[in-house]
């Protein structure tokens, strides 16, 4: 009987070389896998710090408008009870200031507005009420009321928005009536010194004499007015 012998081949040089080649490929692949594993890690861990850190920022900025809201919810918690702890008799006293206040209020700017460009600016007095507040009690309006020179027809018309301001309120004031008053008269001289050349042309000396009376007296009246230009319409 007999045995056959099978014996090996030496590898070739050419194998070795592609075995050689396809490990250190298989090497560069794995450290090109590794590398990518890591950095997307990192990248990862990167992403994870910012968000952390941008939290931290937007809750450092919400804490100080937080502690804004619950200081002003504080005050006007504050300022409830402080009107909750007012009696009966204080209330009223609120209530009579807040009525006033409304009045006055409405009186002068019913002046303002009708005065034109001939009032000024409002002025009030306040007085503080049991709830800390303070309310209108009094106000004025400058009001100019001299008449103007040379121009009788303009004196006339200011005159007479002159006056509708100083009635204008429900309830005018005693300085209101007074005011008015003035402003009637000044209107009258006015409108006497208007009608004062159709004086001249009718002959005779008396009516020259009761010409220069009309022109001395009305003189005299623009002469005390521009002393008194501002004249407060009070409430």
């Amino acid at each position: 009987m007999s045995i056959n012998t099978v014996r090996s081949q030496p590898t070739p040089s050419w194998a070795k070389n592609i075995n050689n080649n396809q490990a250190q490929k298989n090497n560069e692949q794995q450290k090109k896998t590794a590398k990518r594993q890591t950095t997307g890690k990192q990248r990862k861990e990167e992403q994870q710090s910012q968000n952390s850190t941008q939290r931290r920022q937007s809750i450092s900025k919400e804490q100080p408008q937080s502690n804004k809201i619950a200081n002003q919810e504080t005050k006007t918690n504050n300022s409830d009870s402080k009107s909750k702890e007012l009696d009966i008799k204080e209330q009223q006293q609120v209530q009579k200031l807040r009525q006033r206040d409304s009045e006055v209020r409405q009186h002068e700017l019913a002046h303002k507005t009708t005065g034109g460009q001939y009032a000024g600016n409002i002025t009030y007095t306040y007085q503080e009420g049991p709830d800390g507040r303070r309310y209108a009690v009094g106000g004025s309006v400058g009001m100019n009321i001299s008449a103007e020179p040379g121009e009788p027809k303009k004196t006339i018309e200011k005159a007479e928005q002159v006056r509708k301001a100083a009635l204008a309120p429900a309830q005018p004031s005693a300085q209101d009536l007074k005011v008015a008053a003035k402003a009637a008269r000044m209107k009258m001289e006015a409108k006497a010194k208007l009608e004062n050349p159709q004086a001249n042309k009718q002959p005779g000396e008396n009516n020259k004499n009761q010409n220069n009376k009309l022109n001395e007296l009305y003189n005299n009246q623009q002469s005390q007015q521009e002393q008194q230009q501002n004249i407060s319409l009070i409430a």
